[in-house]
């Protein structure tokens, strides 16, 4: 291909030389001749363009990223006289990795492993067992195959994780999909006016840990202006309950109504104060409406039990500390 070219640049040359050296009757006796110039020309550019087209054509694509190794793998280890199913759970957290063992048929449960990775290679090693199973991660990374090691057994074992069980789910609150039981993506979170008028209230993605949308608050609220120094403000964002009120629900029912304020047929609120700090962590919990006769450390200590997984509030495009307020209402049944 490349003397092809190069014998094409040279008729170009020649016919230009052609062109500029004879005489006018020379030129034009020899016209047939230089008419297949354009159709060489076409042909040339045809030849390129094939030649180039196929190569962009060919390029290979980026690669997929592969999903995470955190999940629990699950496969068969054959054992002279029998078969054992194994389920193999990896957690990840600051980059390092940790895993547990079941083997129900064994009657092991929640056996911690030691995890080491080199690239795709990984060990998981029992020094209780002195067992170890060193496997390679396929490229798709859903599959584990390698050999379980320990005295007198070594035998193949391949571990798979199963596709994760999707739900679409639609309450009063919120409404977003499960996967294995736990929300991921976008989820919306409602809260509803004294006429019932719903509003969406949040979008938070718990894939990412990000809120995507919350309503603007128009309530007056106790903020930390500055370092020690607080004052009123009416914020941009306002604090929000990771999972909405249904979910903050499920902790508030656990308040137990003390004997002591039953037997005094004692009803009323306790209102429990707390800080939500810039990271969305809650702390400094006080009483600051009590009942007494145990109902305000009943209060307290259903307050302290709620995890502190809150978003941070926000004044413009800062995030500020705010005071945050909560009732526990104790009733007679």
């Amino acid at each position: 291909m490349a003397r092809l070219t190069e014998k094409s640049c040279e008729f170009f040359i020649y016919y230009s030389k052609f062109e500029l050296d004879e005489s006018p009757a020379q030129r034009s006796a020899a016209a047939p001749s230089l008419v297949r110039l354009p159709v060489l020309k076409v042909l040339l550019f045809l030849l390129l363009l094939c030649l180039g087209g196929p190569a962009v054509a060919r390029r290979p694509a980026a690669d997929a990223p592969r999903p995470a190794l955190a999940g629990t793998w699950t496969g068969s280890l054959a054992i002279p006289g029998r078969v054992l199913v194994l389920n193999l759970t990896i957690t990840e957290a600051d980059g390092r990795l940790s895993a547990v063992l079941d083997i129900p048929l064994a009657h092991l449960n929640n056996r911690t492993l030691r995890v080491a990775q080199h690239h795709d290679t990984l060990s998981f090693v029992d020094p209780l067992a002195d067992a170890c199973y060193r496997a390679i991660r396929s490229a798709d990374g859903t599959l584990l195959v390698g050999q379980w090691q320990q005295p007198g057994l070594s035998a193949g074992l391949r571990l798979r994780r199963p596709a994760p069980v999707r739900a679409q789910v639609t309450t009063k609150w919120r409404s977003g999909t499960l996967e294995n039981g736990r929300p991921v993506g976008p989820w919306e979170y409602y809260h509803y006016l004294a006429d019932g008028t719903r509003q969406l209230a949040q979008v938070y993605d718990h894939s990412t840990d990000r809120l995507v949308f919350a309503r603007p608050d128009d309530e007056v609220r106790e903020v930390e202006l500055h370092p020690g120094y607080w004052g009123s403000a009416q914020l941009t964002r306002a604090p929000w309950f990771v999972g909405g009120p249904e979910r903050l629900a499920l902790y508030t029912a656990g308040l137990t109504y003390p004997a002591a304020a039953q037997q005094l047929n004692l009803v009323g609120k306790v209102t429990v104060s707390f800080v939500v700090d810039t990271l969305g962590h809650a702390s400094d919990y006080r009483v600051a409406h009590g009942l007494g006769s145990g109902c305000d450390e009943e209060a307290l200590r259903v307050a302290r039990a709620i995890p502190g997984t809150w978003t941070a509030g926000r004044l413009g495009t800062r995030a500020v500390p705010v005071r945050q307020y909560m009732a526990f209402a104790f009733r007679l049944q």
